[in-house]
Parts: C-alpha cells; structure tokens; sequence
C-alpha cells in the first residue's frame, strides 16, 4: 500500500476499534473562584472543563496523537468544594469578541428547529426541544417567505436580514406582549396539549385560555386609548 492507504487504514482500523470500546467517563466540572479586587469587592472567575476518570474510547486516539486530547478540551486537575487556591502571575491579555454570525435561510429554520436554546426556563427549554421548535419541517420555510412579503425580512445576499419595520414591530410587541415574541410560549401551550391527551385537563379549557391570552395580548397591543375587544 502507498502512504496514503496506509494511512486511510489506519484511520478506519482507529475508528472501528473505538465503536467498540467502553465509553469515556468524566466528570464535567465548573469552578468558581472569588478573587478580591478590593477590600469589600470580589470578582468571580469561572473555569470549565473535564476531570478524565475512564478514557475509554478515547485511549485509542490519544496513543496516537497525545497532545492533540489535551488541546481539543480543558481538563482540570481533581478539585474538592471549599478548596483554597492561591493565585500566582496574573495577567490582563487583550482580546476581542466576535459579534454571533448573520442568519441565512438555513441557519434561520434551524434556529427556529431548536428554539428551545433561547428558553431559560428548563422546563420549557425540554418541553420545546420534544416538540422540535417552533413551526413543522413542511411551514417554517412558508413563515421566512411570508415575513418577507410583509417586509418584516429581507435578503441581502445569502443572508436575512430584518428591516425597519420588522424591528420596529418587534420592538412594539415585546414591550406591550412580551409572550408573542418568546419561545417559551410554544413551549407552554405544548404542556397544555399534552395534558389533553393525558386528561389532566378539559380541551375546553385549553381552547379557551388560549383564547383569553389571544385577547389580553391583543388588547395589550391596542393600548388603554384603544377600544377593547371582547
């Protein structure tokens, strides 16, 4: 074989050999550390990272590459709560943050798929990724193309933008109805579906506080100078 299948070879006997080995077990661990920056004040610094406890699979590509492990994820040494640490050389390094990337149609819907990222609450945050996101495979390319023949996305080349008026919308129904524009809505009226099925409560009454938010949100909109829908 020449160098190049050699190394193909290897790379699948690797492989192969690691689907069948124990998995890798760690412990993922998050350490606080206060540091006084005053003598009333501290500043809380925040580590994260792996304490390795069985490489498993992983001892295959380490005997290979040792120091390419070591480099993919931040391990840290066995740490105990209450630990004192003393902190030695400091230094302030210069960086700069990147602002998150522009969306384009596809990174838009699969935003939409997995909406559940932007939902604090862990309830809601499962509840939502169970239901897959907001809108079905088959409607969320329908919802980006309607919201741009209401001028509320445009595209800039490969990518969506959202136009003044679709800000502007945006703005004005986060401030009088901020559960239109939050995910964890859908995530809510799920868990209400869902005790439907369970019969846990009345569909009626689903249908019917669903209604009762529809008009509080509407009315909310409409504001106090507004006449109010019943």
């Amino acid at each position: 074989m020449s160098e190049d299948e050699k190394r193909l070879f290897a790379l699948i006997c690797r492989s192969y050999l690691a689907a069948v080995m124990p998995d890798y077990e760690y412990r993922q661990t998050v350490v606080t550390l206060p540091v006084p920056v005053g003598e009333s004040a501290a500043a809380e610094f925040r580590a994260v990272g792996r304490i390795p406890l069985r490489l498993g699979w992983k001892a295959v590509y380490q005997a290979v590459d040792p120091d390419g492990e070591a480099e993919a994820e931040q391990t840290l040494p066995p740490l105990s709560d209450g630990e004192t640490a003393i902190l030695s050389d400091p230094r302030v390094e210069a960086k700069r943050t990147q602002p998150p990337p522009r969306y384009n149609e596809g990174t838009l819907v699969d935003a939409m798929q997995n909406a559940w990222r932007f939902v604090e609450d862990p309830a809601l945050r499962e509840r939502l990724k169970e239901a897959k996101g907001i809108g079905t495979p088959a409607t969320r390319a329908e919802i980006i193309k309607g919201l741009k023949r209401q001028n509320l996305l445009a595209a800039v080349g490969k990518l969506v933008l959202p136009t003044p008026a679709g800000l502007q919308l945006f703005e004005l129904l986060r401030g009088a109805a901020p559960a239109l524009v939050d995910p964890g809505t859908t995530a809510l009226w799920e868990m209400r579906l869902d005790e439907i099925v369970t019969g846990k409560r009345d569909f009626r009454a689903v249908i019917d506080g669903i209604s009762a938010a529809a008009l509080e949100a509407i009315n909310a909109i409409l504001g106090p100078s507004r006449r109010t829908i019943d």
